[in-house]
């Protein structure tokens, strides 16, 4: 009788980053072959939009890919390892295992310091914002410090 083994992913090493990307993932799993092609692929769960990036397998058992830049709204995802175009096994029971989290947040704002008595117009720079959230959506908490 023949038994045939299949590639499978079980964990990945974090869960959740910044939606500008740039977090590195480390699946761990079995039967990983480096002379094959694999890419991770993030699927947002509340809404159709999707981004991938190149896994890397280093041995066996294990691999590493860095998310991609996520350019809409921060989202839960659900994270898909493929091989070609067809998905890889997660074997895991818990299916909390396969959610990666892109997280909305700030890099800068502009300008980055006023007068005390208000009346600036302030812009916020940074990733993951909801759009739809539109004027309100987003509140600006200001707290005094001393210099």
């Amino acid at each position: 009788q023949d038994y045939a083994f299949v590639t499978s992913w079980r964990s990945m090493s974090v869960s959740d980053g910044p939606a500008f990307g740039d977090t590195t993932i480390r699946i761990s799993g079995g039967g990983f072959d480096s002379s094959l092609t694999y890419s991770c692929v993030f699927a947002a769960t509340s809404f159709d939009f999707n981004a991938s990036s190149t896994l890397v397998v280093e041995n066996t058992t294990s691999a590493v890919c860095v998310t991609p830049y996520w350019n809409t709204t921060a989202d839960n995802t659900t994270l898909h390892i493929m091989r070609g175009g067809v998905e890889v096994y997660f074997s895991s029971s818990d299916p909390a295992g396969q959610v990666f989290e892109m997280l909305e947040g700030w890099v800068r704002m502009s300008p980055s310091a006023g007068s005390a008595v208000g009346g600036y117009t302030v812009t916020v720079e940074g990733y993951g914002f909801d759009l739809s959230a539109g004027a309100g959506g987003y509140v600006c908490v200001w707290t005094e410090t001393e210099t």
